[in-house]
């Protein structure tokens, strides 16, 4: 489903202002730490069995799922389930999509909010201000770097070949992702890279 042109600039709006307000600052994205600052708790599928049968969600999607948990009606919380049999790069990209659906107020399921917590997780995930900053040869460098399976990241360096394509200079939002994640050294911009990672 496409969406319009304003749903897509609400959106890397919404990612620029998450990022902002939870001091995210360095690729990869730490979707654990993130969820863990907005207060959401995030569980797998493997230690998460009797959870999910009180919860009736016996045929829990492949993938993963949010819901919200309430206690004695005065207290609830969002929890994210994601399936640990995952590929890595899988998970990470489904608990951005999760946090989508919560950042931009899905409340029920429709195609509507499953694209845009796609675009989302797209965009938040390899942001196209942030990927020109590596200078990707090819959608490899940009899989390394973002810590992202080859699938998204081709998909990736294809919305930025036509972001690159498109840009007339950075908009507002851009210009908040690229001084959140980025430095300056010796005139050029360098990304905040994640020890260890």
């Amino acid at each position: 489903m496409r969406l319009s042109n304003d749903d897509y600039e609400r959106i890397k709006g919404a990612v620029a202002d998450l990022f902002a307000r939870y001091s995210v600052t360095t690729i990869p994205i730490d979707m654990f730490g993130l969820a863990r600052k907005m207060g959401i708790v995030v569980l797998p599928y493997s230690s998460s069995a009797a959870i999910l049968s009180l919860l009736g969600e016996g045929d829990a999607p492949d993938d993963g799922f949010k819901t919200t948990v309430e206690l004695g009606g005065w207290f609830s919380f969002p929890v994210i389930f994601y399936n640990d049999e995952m590929p890595k790069q899988r998970i990470r990209f489904t608990i951005l999509h999760e946090i989508g659906h919560i950042v931009l107020g899905h409340r029920q399921s429709s195609d509507l909010a499953e694209a845009e917590a796609n675009f989302f997780a797209k965009y938040a995930i390899a942001p196209p201000v942030l990927v020109r900053v590596i200078r990707p040869v090819d959608y490899i460098d940009i899989a390394c770097a973002f810590d992202i399976s080859r699938e998204c990241a081709f998909n990736s360096m294809l919305y930025y070949v036509k972001w690159l394509r498109l840009c007339r200079g950075n908009r507002s939002y851009e210009d908040t992702l690229e001084n959140l994640f980025t430095f300056e050294r010796g005139g050029d911009r360098i990304l905040r890279m994640k020890k260890g990672a």
